[in-house]
Parts: C-alpha cells; structure tokens; sequence
C-alpha cells in the first residue's frame, strides 16, 4: 500500500466572526466558509448550531447548493462559487431548537425530517425556484411528526426512528410516485416486530443496510410483494457499540460503518459480498478520540465525519489497509490528540462530495458549513494508482516473519518504518526475496514498507498481527 499522507499543512484565516484560526489539514483546500451567527445554541449538546447537512446540484441552471440543518431550521446555501457562499432561503422548522435534522433529495424536492419534541413535522420543499427561493409544498405531522433519518433509493423513501400521532416504527418505506405527497408502501414492523429501532439505513436496489443500534447492524430485501426479507445480519464484532450509520462500495461487495457509542469507537469495513459470511477486513479511529459518525463513498473514496473532529478521506482501493488521503479539521479547538475535555457532540456531523467534480461540503456542528477543494488528494491518489507497479508481493496482513518478494530488480534497498517514521529494518538488496524478523514488529498494527531504486521511492502499508 501507498503512504501518501504526507507533512501536515496549517491553514490560518480569518473568518467572518472568528479571530484569527487555526486549521488542520492535508490535501484538503478551504474554499469557503458559512456561519449564521444568531443561529441559538443547545447547550445541552456542546453548545451545538448546526446537524445535518446534503448537497443538490441544478443542472439546468448549473448551480450548486448546501443544504444547511441549524437548530432552528434549513438554509440553503449557494456555493456555485465556492468563495463566496450566499444564502437564498430559508425554511423554518416546526421546533426552533432541534438537535437533529436530516436531508436528502429526489429530482427538484429536498425532504426535511426532524426527530426533536412530539409535536414536529415533515416537510418538502421544491428547489426548482432557486436562486430566488424555495417552496414549502408540504409541512405536515400527517404522514409521520419525527424521523431520525432519511434515504432515498430510486423512487422511495426509507425512514428511520419514525414517530406517528399515536405510535412509533423501526423503519418505514414511502412510495416517491408522486413526490409531494409520499405513500406508506410498508412498515418493517410489520415483517420484523423486534428489531426496536432502526437508527439510519444505506438502501441501494431495494437491499437495505439497517443500522439498529445497540442490536447491530441487519440487512434486509425489499421484495416485490412488498415485504421485508431478512438476508443477512452482522450483530457480534470487535469494538462494538451502538450500531449508527453505513455506507456501500460501488462494487457492492464492502460496507463501512460507525458505532456511535459510546465514544471513540473505531470505524469498521467489512465483506459484505457472501451475506451468510460477513467479516471484518479493517477498522480504525480517525483521531485518538474521535468519534467516526456519518461515512459517505463515492469512486472508492471514503469520506468520514467525525465528532470531536473534522472530515477524513482514504482510498478503499485496498480494503484490508485503505490509505488516508485527505484530511481537514473543522473542529478547530481542540488538537486532536487524544487529551482534551471537549464535549462529546461537537465537530463535524456530515459531509457530502459533489459527483460533478472535486467539491466536498462538510458541515461542523458548532462552527458550521465549509466549503472544501479534495482535489489534491484525489489527485494524489489517481496518480500513485496509475504508476504502481508492485514493486514488493508479501502477505498483507501478515503474520510471524514478513516474506518479501521484490519483482523489479531495479530496487536497491528496502526499509520498514513504524507509524512515528522510525526506522525499524533496512536492508540493501542482494536478492529478490528475504525476511524481515517477526521480532522487529514490537505489537501488532501498521506498519510501512518503502522500497527504494535510484531516486525513485514506493511506499506500502503492512497490517501485523501477533
């Protein structure tokens, strides 16, 4: 594996109720930053402004928009020029101090779900008058007053943690035919009545991976008769907790979760490809603790928001050691180091990449909306993928005596490093294969291999276990 991220950049800038700040980051460009600054704060939560955020691009018009949850409703936000961010509209919410807000899109229609109070509503709204403003075209309890989150695969609507006038579901399913007035199409109580709560669900051809909480994560059929099937479950695993949110590689074969709480706890990426034998391939923090919270992937890139923290990007092309790629901070007070007293809810809720080019929204729940460039990073990544040629074959993960296979005889040395850079092993080449002493790995973990031929150098990262 490649080791590309590389010295970490400061950024430091002045924003517009800010003094001077200081920003975290790795191939990740600030373009551009929103706030409200009489948004109210809930205190209760750190002090939290902002939860929830998506993206929506008119293709008609060619503009683009952030989709801003605060605690007291929706803005919407330009950012067609990143920039220079404008506010267009803004809707209020049935609750004007909402710790949580949810939001995705279907065609010219966003929907807006809250999970705050018993007296909520849902609510849609048609974006195709923007720039000018948006319309509320439905703002009701009548379909459900509270849903935790939302999805959309094809033309329905999925709902998590829903709440009615006089009763409550796991999971629900609405028929998008007609988009301003959905359709219950089934109640996943109905088919499953003790799976409690289902917290989010990725659903993508009808298959649905629903995160239920401290139960664990289910995977469910949609089938044409409208029923739910249950086709696979993953309910036992290291570092587990409250099972929170997922998301699908394009192949469909990996899935990549978080575990909410308690707070800390490690991503996971497991096999999803052979449902009646799912496993772990990879699981790590992204910072000594944070809390991974909302993953997104798009072109085997992984996007993870993270309480306590910021956004972080890696390459999944190698499941079993994906490579961080990009980062930035968007919780600037703390340092990320493991040691401070910041409240659990606060940092970065979600992220979302535009599909059109290199532009990522990510939303911090106290500082709130940055615009970002990934294109470094993405770069970066496209170009180590097109000239790696392999120059090492080992066995990755491995364990005991590390077997190196060198198929380039050009190398001249090969070094193994620990995650601080220290140099644990190093060897001038003498031959096209040799052992690194299992004794070298003081515990098991990462570490990188670099191979090295005139004033080329390849990096790999190496998962030892004892």
């Amino acid at each position: 594996m490649k080791v590309i991220f590389l010295g970490l950049n400061i950024l430091f800038l002045y924003l517009s109720g800010y003094s001077q700040i200081q920003y975290q980051s790795n191939q990740m460009t600030l373009l551009g930053h929103w706030t409200n600054s009489n948004i109210d704060s809930i205190t209760d939560f750190g002090n939290q402004r902002y939860s929830g955020c998506y993206g929506w691009t008119d293709t008609l018009k060619d503009k683009r928009y952030a989709i801003v949850g605060g605690t007291d409703g929706t803005y919407f936000v330009e950012i067609t020029q990143p920039g220079m961010p404008v506010l267009r509209d803004f809707v209020p919410g049935a609750l004007d101090s909402c710790t949580w807000r949810e939001y995705k899109t279907y065609a010219h229609y966003a929907y807006l779900g809250s999970d705050d109070s018993e007296d909520n509503r849902f609510q849609i709204v048609d974006l195709s008058y923007l720039p000018d403003s948006v319309h509320l075209v439905y703002d009701s309890d009548s379909l459900f007053r509270r849903v935790h989150t939302l999805y959309i695969d094809g033309d329905k609507l999925y709902g998590g943690g829903i709440t009615y006038a006089d009763t409550s579901s796991a999971m629900s399913v609405y028929s998008l035919a007609q988009p301003e007035s959905p359709v219950l199409i089934r109640r996943l109580e109905q088919d499953y009545p003790w799976i409690e709560y289902v917290h989010d669900m990725f659903v993508r051809n009808d298959t649905i991976y629903a995160s239920a909480g401290f139960q664990g994560l289910f995977i469910f059929t949609l089938r044409g008769d409208s029923q739910f099937v249950l086709i696979g479950q993953y309910t036992l695993y290291p570092d587990q907790g409250y099972n929170h949110s997922s998301y699908l590689t394009e192949d469909g074969k990996y899935l990549v979760f978080t575990d909410e709480v308690p707070d800390g706890l490690p991503f996971k990426l497991i096999d999803v490809s052979d449902m009646s034998n799912i496993s772990l391939q990879y699981r790590e923090n992204t910072s000594p603790g944070a809390t991974p919270h909302n993953p997104y992937i798009r072109n085997q890139i992984l996007y993870m928001a993270s309480y306590q923290d910021g956004l972080h990007m890696y390459d999944l092309s190698q499941v079993n050691t994906p490579d961080k790629i990009g980062y930035f901070d968007t919780y600037w007070q703390n340092d990320n180091t493991g040691g401070f007293n910041d409240p659990v809810y606060a940092g970065c809720w979600g992220a979302w990449p535009f599909p059109e080019d290199q532009l990522v929204i990510a939303l911090d729940m106290q500082n709130g909306l940055f615009i970002l460039d990934a294109s470094p990073a993405l770069s970066h990544q496209a170009q180590v993928n097109e000239t790696n040629q392999a120059w090492l074959k080992f066995q990755n993960p491995g364990q005991g005596d590390l077997t190196l296979h060198l198929t380039d005889p050009a190398i001249e040395a090969v070094h193994l490093l620990d995650l601080e850079g220290k140099e644990l092993y190093s060897n001038k080449v003498e031959s096209d294969h040799f052992k690194i002493p299992s004794t070298l790995f003081k515990s098991s973990g990462l570490y990188i291999l670099i191979a090295r031929k005139q004033d080329q150098i390849q990096s790999f990262r190496y998962l030892h276990h004892p």
